[in-house]
């Protein structure tokens, strides 16, 4: 039974109605004309930022075996191929061609891609609508021939020979099921290996670097537990490595020593802030207090991803706020292969310091974002990564783990801008006296003022950070003068799994009460004006950016951008039948079974603001008590929201009711002060008034939740959003 809340745009929410329908040809028609007279700016821009794209794009090499593997982008082409050659040199060879996919299906996107040990098969998923609806194909590599196909297939790792485990998906479209496919046999006789039945956790399949084991994850947001699997026997029973404990999530890794694995675990609620143990495979299943502690979480440092070798396991962290790599030696030399595992020799990897123009951060670091590489041989003492920053595009390197060498394997994948940009990493206060992270970009020239533009990003939610990383979308804009701005809000995981938590459940409202302060504080610091203000949000974190929509209007901004937007979680989290509802009630809460959730989700969301007269965001003073005649003159700004129609995750729906509703409210606010206006001088003409800007939808035909794919597809979004962005904010076709 759905259990959404009933209300006046309810007829909007089924998605294959008539009424939608209707109304979808009526948006498209209303979007061609009120954007029909940017086509001049959307095409410069479009020109603009395809001119900086090569003509041919190839990725660095990752050597698997007797193989080095890499993709190419070539001339024209939307979407690449992923190729190979043999160490020993030889003919490229093309082991799969996803713009030709893309080509025949309209659509297409790459998930799993893992190559069998001996180099013959390729089994790799894909999606050829949009829907997120996956398919595992296995190929063989010589002759590009498909020799098995199984639908509803997420995931899936290599084990002996032509056996192979993989995830399948229910009808929400949760992987919940691991099954054994034998190469060339028909994908409903596979053996199951592991079965979820708890509707709230996912599975996944992942190989240990060594080659030893198969880790079955069984994951929610808050815990976790793994199961092993045997390479060399699939077919034995999986076995537990350490029981589901409520608040501890952990992942497993493989160590050169025999008898160890290295647990990458949550050891102090309810920080759950990660660090390393080690557990003996004869003692499982092991209880955490059969564990042997090997790294000690820290308070100022969150471990985010960790990449274990032979001799060697390297940590990509976020020390303070700021991105670091960290290296430590799990096996010396001079040490027996029996011994309990220790680490130990502790590295920095220094970071080139391309983010600011005059010296570092206090720590030494600058804020940029940095991306493990596939590494895939266990037995190296050197890894790959790739660096970025908002001023440095990105940049592949090679560390070597012996003499601490590092260096830039080729050339930025884009050319570097030619305006002299600079990054910075700044705070703002929150109204509860909270820091939030706050990351600036600018020309080095420029001297920021109320007139200055600026361009707000923000997401706050899942633990997720909103990294300090190259976006290619930002240089027409920091060219022309503007100002970006990432507000690293609570509810993203900045700061941390505490950062995380102080903006979930029943805190969540505190996102968008931070997203409001760091706008106060950019514009009492001179940097730009309400006016000259705009802001973008993607998937949930327009919960934080719609609530400063509903608190403050034109206010704080003066346009707003947002993308697969997820705007109505109440009714969303009202509806078990729906993709993700039970996996997403650690993350905010369960309005079904608690009141306090209920409520708190009917206060932030942005669908339910518009419900009532505007409010202040939670803990301002007056919030919530001002006269109703006060409340009732917030003004909406110019707003583009941008959603598709296969959108599994966030039903395209929940845009189109949001964007109906605000039009509505905008509406009667606009007559109301037009009115008011009448009644004190008869004789004004509010004819002559300027026309209350535009509430625009777009609803794409292709792609999903993560976009059309390809780089030409998104530079056409791309500059559709900034053209909308210039002209909402005052500049003209000739500032283009």
């Amino acid at each position: 039974m759905r259990r959404y809340l009933r209300d006046e745009f309810e007829y909007l929410a089924h998605a294959e109605s008539a009424a939608v329908s209707r109304l979808l040809k009526s948006e498209a028609a209303y979007m061609r004309s009120a954007l029909g007279p940017l086509n001049g700016m959307q095409m410069a821009l479009y020109d603009e930022m395809r001119s900086r794209l090569p003509d041919e794009q190839i990725t660095p090499s990752e050597r698997f075996g007797d193989w080095l593997y890499y993709s190419r982008t070539t001339a024209r082409q939307d979407l690449p191929q992923f190729c190979r050659r043999h160490v020993d040199g030889g003919a490229e060879q093309v082991v799969f061609d996803l713009a030709a996919l893309a080509d025949k299906h309209g659509y297409a996107a790459l998930g799993a891609f893992k190559v069998s040990p001996d180099q013959s098969l390729l089994a790799c998923t894909v999606d050829l609508s949009g829907r997120e609806k996956w398919e595992l194909r296995v190929i063989e590599l010589v002759s590009g021939r498909v020799v098995s196909a199984v639908a509803g297939v997420l995931n899936a790792e290599w084990a002996r020979g032509e056996e192979l485990v993989y995830t399948q998906i229910d009808e929400r479209g949760r992987p919940w099921r691991a099954r054994l496919h034998t190469v060339g046999q028909r994908g409903t006789h596979d053996p199951v290996v592991y079965e979820e039945a708890d509707g709230a956790a996912l599975i996944d399949v992942a190989a240990t670097k060594g080659g030893t084991w198969l880790t079955i994850n069984s994951n929610s947001h808050t815990s976790s537990e793994v199961r092993l699997v045997r390479v060399a026997a699939p077919s034995e029973p999986a076995l537990l490595v350490a029981p589901r404990e409520p608040g501890v999530s952990y992942f497993v890794e493989e160590l050169a020593r025999p008898d160890w694995l290295l647990l990458i675990a949550s050891l102090a609620p309810p920080s759950r802030a990660l660090g390393l143990s080690a557990v003996r495979v004869a003692s499982l299943p092991a209880p955490r207090t059969a564990w042997l502690p090997l790294l000690a979480p820290s308070e100022h440092t969150a471990i985010e991803d960790v990449d274990v070798h032979e001799r060697w396991v390297a940590l990509y962290e976020r020390h303070r706020g700021v991105k670091r790599v960290r290296v430590l030696r799990t096996r010396p030399a001079d040490e027996p292969a029996t011994a309990p595992p220790t680490l130990s020799d502790e590295q920095i990897v220094p970071l080139p310091n391309g983010s600011l123009p005059n010296g570092s951060l206090p720590n030494g670091l600058a804020p940029c974002a940095v991306t493990a590489g596939a590494n895939r041989q266990f037995a190296t003492d050197a890894i790959h990564f790739t660096l970025s920053s908002p001023t440095m595009p990105p940049t592949p390197y090679a560390y070597d783990m012996v003499t601490r060498a590092l260096t830039a394997r080729s050339a930025p994948i884009e050319p570097p801008p030619s305006t002299e940009l600079c990054c910075e990493l700044t705070h703002a206060t929150a109204r509860d006296g909270a820091s939030i992270p706050l990351t600036l970009v600018r020309a080095v020239s420029l001297v920021p003022d109320a007139q200055t533009p600026l361009h707000c990003m923000v997401y706050g939610a899942y633990g997720a950070v909103l990294e300090a990383e190259w976006r290619a979308e930002h240089l027409p804009l920091l060219r022309r003068g503007w100002v970006i701005a990432l507000a690293h809000v609570r509810g993203g995981g900045e700061l941390g799994p505490p950062w995380h938590h102080a903006g979930s459940r029943l805190a969540k409202a505190t996102s968008a009460a931070d997203l409001a302060d760091c706008l106060r504080w950019l514009h009492t610091h001179g940097i730009s004006s309400p006016p000259r203000t705009s802001a973008v949000a993607d998937s949930a974190g327009a919960l934080a950016l719609g609530g400063v929509l509903n608190a403050e209007g034109t206010a704080l901004l003066g346009a707003a951008l947002l993308r697969m937007p997820f705007l109505d979680p109440l009714s969303a989290m009202l509806d078990p039948s729906l993709p993700l509802t039970l996996e997403e009630a650690e993350e905010w809460g369960d309005p079904i079974r608690c009141e306090a959730t209920r409520q708190a989700m009917a206060a932030y969301s942005p669908y339910d603001g518009l419900r009532w007269r505007a409010s202040r965001l939670p803990d301002e003073k007056g919030g919530g008590d001002d006269d109703d005649d006060e409340r009732q003159r917030l003004h909406y700004p110019a707003v583009l929201c941008i959603t598709a129609k296969h959108d599994t995750r966030v039903c395209f729906t929940q845009a189109l009711r949001w964007v109906t509703r605000l039009r509505h409210r905008a509406a009667g606010a606009n007559r109301r002060e037009q009115r008011e206006a009448a009644d004190e001088d008869s004789d004004t003409d509010t004819s002559i008034r300027p026309p209350p800007p535009p509430q625009l939808l777009y609803v794409r035909d292709v792609g999903g939740h993560l976009g059309e794919g390809g780089r030409f597809r998104r530079l056409e979004q791309a500059s559709m959003e900034l053209a909308f962005l210039m002209h909402a904010l005052g500049e003209s076709e000739t500032d283009v």
